[in-house]
Protein backbone atom coordinates (compact mmCIF):
# COMPACT_ATOMS: atom_id res chain seq x y z
CA UNK A 1 0.00 0.00 0.00
CA UNK A 2 2.64 2.68 0.82
CA UNK A 3 4.63 1.97 -2.03
CA UNK A 4 1.76 2.14 -4.18
CA UNK A 5 0.55 5.79 -2.74
CA UNK A 6 3.36 7.58 -2.05
CA UNK A 7 4.59 8.30 -5.98
CA UNK A 8 0.80 9.38 -6.80
CA UNK A 9 1.47 13.29 -6.01
CA UNK A 10 4.35 13.56 -8.38
CA UNK A 11 1.99 12.37 -11.47
CA UNK A 12 -0.47 15.31 -10.95
CA UNK A 13 -0.79 17.71 -13.21
CA UNK A 14 -0.19 21.23 -11.62
CA UNK A 15 1.17 22.76 -8.38
CA UNK A 16 -2.58 22.63 -6.68
CA UNK A 17 -3.31 19.28 -7.03
CA UNK A 18 0.41 18.19 -6.10
CA UNK A 19 0.08 19.77 -2.82
CA UNK A 20 -4.07 18.21 -2.40
CA UNK A 21 -2.71 14.61 -3.19
CA UNK A 22 0.18 15.10 -1.22
CA UNK A 23 -1.87 16.02 2.07
CA UNK A 24 -4.39 13.48 1.25
CA UNK A 25 -1.33 10.96 1.25
CA UNK A 26 0.26 12.07 4.34
CA UNK A 27 -3.20 11.89 6.13
CA UNK A 28 -4.05 8.28 4.78
CA UNK A 29 -0.54 7.14 6.40
CA UNK A 30 -0.52 8.99 9.65
CA UNK A 31 -2.75 6.63 11.82
CA UNK A 32 -1.80 3.57 10.00
CA UNK A 33 2.24 4.05 9.26
CA UNK A 34 3.36 7.34 11.12
CA UNK A 35 7.12 6.77 10.84
CA UNK A 36 6.61 7.18 7.10
CA UNK A 37 3.89 10.29 7.91
CA UNK A 38 6.88 11.54 9.82
CA UNK A 39 9.48 11.32 7.30
CA UNK A 40 7.05 12.96 4.91
CA UNK A 41 6.50 16.11 6.75
CA UNK A 42 9.94 16.75 7.38
CA UNK A 43 11.19 16.57 3.78
CA UNK A 44 7.40 17.96 2.73
CA UNK A 45 9.28 21.73 1.25
CA UNK A 46 11.93 19.10 -0.30
CA UNK A 47 10.08 16.57 -1.97
CA UNK A 48 7.07 19.22 -3.30
CA UNK A 49 9.80 21.84 -4.69
CA UNK A 50 9.38 20.35 -8.60
CA UNK A 51 5.98 21.62 -7.91
CA UNK A 52 6.88 25.00 -8.60
CA UNK A 53 9.08 24.44 -11.86
CA UNK A 54 7.12 25.39 -15.33
CA UNK A 55 5.29 22.51 -16.40
CA UNK A 56 7.23 21.83 -19.29
CA UNK A 57 10.07 20.75 -16.69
Amino acid sequence: MVGSIIPTPFTQPDAEHVKTRFNEVFGSLIKSHPKVAAMLSETRDDELAFASFPTRH
